[in-house]
């Protein structure tokens, strides 16, 4: 019986795939947005007749086509990134072990994290379940039937708060957001039986870092490819996209995020410059303020930004969506007990709903 490969509004067989790449445009199926949005990358990678799944695998394993990407836009408007595949797969796991992987879709399919996915995925046959765009109650249900998935911090941050035990998933990437080893640990309570991967990537290069916890270090095959300078992570223009040449100082791309070294070898992310902000001549760092306010226990998720105020010049704001009713006074209490003065927010908004961008906080 033929495998399935994608599942969204229909399921899409290996050989559905096949015969869409074949010119064959599946007519007696009524295609999902997603489902055309995806079988449509895969053709424009390939751009060839395949007689075989395999002709396809071995086409990507040996494809310098370049694929345009877009920043997430969650401080912005998005930009273009261009990439080519052999750097998408350069850290793709192939081999008998990984055929009975299911993995679930979490992102936008025109993003750098969903192509991680489904080329993981493609190079060993998997199935794909898709929870992008899914309401809770159906991404739960989905949930069930999935081996493998990659989201973000605040993805698994609304997941949890069903307070439901995952004993299925084997494998838990995270990446796209900063996150404390306080959230690991919840992590590991919620998925007991999951090998959990935390993944330092960006649209301009593709993942590059793997860790088990929220600390990193840079691993031999990438000692002289990426540095730390004035605690900012630079990366050599090898590893990166086609971008504005103007971001490439000295061959070395600056990717913006600070890191603090908890040893001789390790680093965290502390935060991206672009969330650092002047608050009455204080340097503020909103993932610091979001990390602890996400660490009460009543609070599912948070963020945090900076507002012009009349007399103060800027103040801090903070939108929190709770587990359960709580008075504002207690979390600001509970706030202060780890943030210094200038670092509590000014407001605090209880909501029912934070916006994300591709499960991203959007800051915008």
């Amino acid at each position: 019986m033929d495998n399935f490969f994608l599942f969204d509004k229909n399921i899409i067989t290996y050989n559905d795939l096949l015969l869409y790449i074949n010119n064959c445009y599946l007519t007696s199926k009524n295609l999902s947005f997603l489902e055309k949005m995806i079988l449509d990358s895969i053709k424009q990678i390939i751009q060839k007749k395949c007689n075989t799944i395999d002709d396809i695998i071995n086409e990507l394993l040996v494809s310098e086509k370049e694929i345009i990407f877009y920043t997430s836009g969650t401080t912005g408007e998005p930009k273009e990134i261009k990439q080519k595949i052999n750097i998408l797969i350069r850290n793709v796991k192939i081999g008998e072990k990984y055929k009975n992987n299911v993995w679930g879709l979490s992102y936008e399919p025109t993003k750098i994290a969903s192509y991680h996915v489904l080329l993981q995925a493609l190079l060993n046959k998997n199935r794909i379940i898709n929870l992008w765009k899914k309401d809770k109650k159906e991404i739960l249900r989905r949930l069930k039937d999935i081996t493998h998935i990659s989201a973000t911090p605040t993805f698994y941050r609304l997941l949890i708060s069903n307070n439901i035990i995952f004993n299925n998933i084997k494998q838990l990437t995270i990446g796209g957001e900063s996150s404390t080893n306080n959230f690991y640990e919840k992590i590991k309570y919620y998925f007991p039986n999951a090998d959990i991967k935390n993944i330092y990537a960006s649209t301009e290069c593709g993942s590059l870092l793997s860790s088990k916890n929220e600390y990193f270090h840079i691993p031999n095959k990438y000692q002289n490819l990426i540095k730390i300078v004035e605690n900012e992570i630079w990366v050599d223009k090898t590893l990166v996209g086609e971008i504005d040449e103007n971001k490439i100082n000295d061959n070395w791309y600056k990717t913006g995020d600070i890191v603090e070294y908890v040893n001789d070898n390790e680093f965290k992310i502390i935060y991206r410059k672009s969330n650092l902000i002047n608050i009455g001549g204080f340097k503020i760092n909103l993932n610091k303020i979001e990390n602890i306010a996400n660490e009460l226990d009543y609070i599912i998720v948070s963020k945090a930004y900076s507002k012009k105020n009349s007399v103060l010049g800027n103040i801090i704001c903070l939108e929190v969506q709770l587990k359960y009713d709580i008075e504002i006074s207690k979390i600001r209490k509970d706030l202060s007990f780890k943030l210094s003065s200038v670092e509590i927010p000014t407001k605090i908004y209880i909501v029912d709903e934070i916006k994300t961008i591709n499960n991203k906080i959007e800051r915008r």
